[in-house]
């Protein structure tokens, strides 16, 4: 029979707050709800109500990680962008030459952008705008200056294999993202496009010196 206590004691939920891998956890689940909602129905469709059901939390729970939507949309676009930084880190694109690299990253960027995912992210960022002008216009800008620098990264990275060095890194990234987004919001199909990657190559293969 003590026995029988002893293992119910130890099964049994201890009280207290959650620790920090707990909270950390709890909070990547609503994450993740969130952004399932946002993929399935849209930003309008997300409330909190919605996502304490979606994410199998108490809105007590949410409320203490995330104050209001704006900030849930912040938190999540954070979220989406770092794993797509790990994706890329892990799995960086390799080819037969400098500018077959440089289509490659091309190609693969702007794929990303008109999937499923990258239009949710786009228009979790067009919500903010109407829902709050302002933090609308500090995503942009901090959306703006993370992706630049993972580009610019993944730009240094080629050149340094190639034997090259790339000239105003971060003009380059910047100029580069700008035209690789603006391709894949404007094209009615990335995959019927291939030349494409490979003109935009050949145009900024030209900013590289070659470093003897």
């Amino acid at each position: 029979m003590a026995k029988k206590q002893e293992k119910a004691s130890l099964n049994k939920p201890q009280g207290g707050r959650p620790s920090a891998a707990e909270s950390a956890l709890i909070s990547d689940r609503i994450l993740e709800a969130a952004w399932a909602i946002v993929l399935e129905e849209g930003p309008d469709a997300l409330t909190f109500d919605k996502l304490a059901t979606k994410a199998s939390a108490g809105k007590a729970t949410i409320y203490a990680r995330f104050t209001d939507k704006i900030g849930l949309a912040r938190a999540m676009l954070e979220r989406r962008i770092a794993l797509v930084e790990e994706e890329f880190d892990a799995d960086l694109p390799e080819a037969a030459s400098l500018g077959a690299e440089l289509a490659l990253l091309a190609d693969r960027i702007a794929s990303m952008m008109a999937d499923s995912e990258g239009r949710a992210l786009e228009r979790m960022v067009d919500w903010m705008d109407i829902a709050d002008a302002q933090a609308g216009l500090q995503t942009r800008a901090w959306l703006y200056g993370r992706s630049a620098g993972m580009i610019a990264h993944h730009l240094a990275n080629i050149a340094a294999r190639w034997g090259s060095r790339l000239v105003e890194p971060t003009f380059v990234a910047r100029f580069w993202l700008e035209s690789v987004f603006g391709h894949a919001r404007m094209s009615t199909s990335i995959d019927t496009t291939p030349d494409w990657s490979r003109r935009h190559a050949k145009i900024f293969e030209s900013l590289f010196e070659r470093v003897d």
